[in-house]
This record gives structure tokens, sequence and C-alpha cells, in this order.
């Protein structure tokens, strides 16, 4: 699969139960997509997606990161 941040090689480590996508990507890191948000997050510019995986990264500090309504 392709990073839907970078567009690198990434790998979904999603678990059957939760809804949206768990992505490990070496240039991004690990970090998660709520339900809903894939194709807005695709829809954005490469630079500003890098911003909504960054404020992602804010405000877990020290959780996995999760792209969701608080980053956009």
């Amino acid at each position: 699969m392709q990073c839907p941040v970078c567009g690198g090689p990434a790998t979904d480590h999603t678990p059957p139960e939760f809804d949206g996508i768990f992505i490990g990507c070496n240039t991004c890191g690990n970090y998660n997509i709520a339900d809903g948000y894939v194709d807005k997050l695709q829809a954005l510019a490469p630079d500003v997606r890098r911003e909504v995986l960054l404020k992602a990264k804010q405000i877990a500090k020290f959780a996995r990161p999760s792209i969701n309504k608080l980053c956009f």
C-alpha cells in the first residue's frame, strides 16, 4: 500500500475491529486514520497532509498519532 500522507511505501496494520486504518510508514512513522478521513486527507495537497499528520502527532504526544476531526 501507499502512505496516504507522503505517497511512499507503507504497511497496513489495521486490526479487524478498528474503523479506519493503521499505517506503518518508514518516512511518516506509525499512525492511524479514523474512518471517513482517508478521502478527506488525500484530497489535500502533500504539504498540507504532512501538516495534518504533524498536528496528530502533537495531539497524541506519547500515544499513536490519530488523524481525525481535530487535525483539520
